[in-house]
C-alpha cells in the first residue's frame, strides 16, 4: 500500500493504523515524505513536529522514488510517487488527487483514504 495524501490524512491514520496493519503494509517514497512535510510547513507550521513524530514512529518500507517522467499520469509533480508505487509493486495507491484517480490501470489499484477505510471496515464486518 502506498500513501500519497498531506496531513489530513495522518489524523485518520493515527486512528486507524491497526486496521492498515492488519492486512497491508505501508510503502512510503522519498519524495512524498518530504512532500508531506513541506505541505504542512507551509500550511500548519504548528503542526510539522506532530507529523514528523508520527511519520516516526509508523513502521513502514521506503523506497526510493524515481524522478524520470512518465506518460502514465497527467501531473509530472506525481510521475516520481507513481513511479515508485510501481517500482515497490504495491498493490493500492492511496490518493485524493485528482490525476490518480483517472489513471487507467488495474494495478495498483488506487484509492481515496475514506475508500479504503471503508472497504477494511467492510471486510471486517
Amino acid at each position: 500500500m502506498f500513501f500519497s495524501q498531506h496531513y489530513y490524512f495522518l489524523n485518520h491514520f493515527r486512528k486507524k493504523h491497526y486496521l492498515i496493519s492488519l492486512r497491508h503494509s505501508i510503502v512510503l517514497c522519498d519524495y512524498i515524505i518530504n512532500e508531506i512535510k513541506d505541505k504542512i510547513e507551509e500550511k500548519r507550521p504548528d503542526l510539522l513536529a506532530d507529523a514528523e513524530a508520527l511519520i516516526a514512529s509508523l513502521t513502514y518500507e521506503t523506497v526510493i522514488a524515481p524522478r524520470d517522467p512518465n506518460k502514465l499520469i497527467n501531473d509530472q509533480k506525481d510521475s516520481p510517487i507513481l513511479n515508485a508505487a510501481i517500482i515497490a509493486e504495491v498493490d493500492i495507491i492511496l490518493s485524493g488527487d485528482k490525476h490518480f484517480k483517472k489513471i487507467d490501470m488495474e494495478h495498483p489499484k488506487v484509492m481515496t483514504v475514506r475508500e479504503y477505510f471503508d472497504w477494511i471496515e467492510q471486510a471486517n464486518k
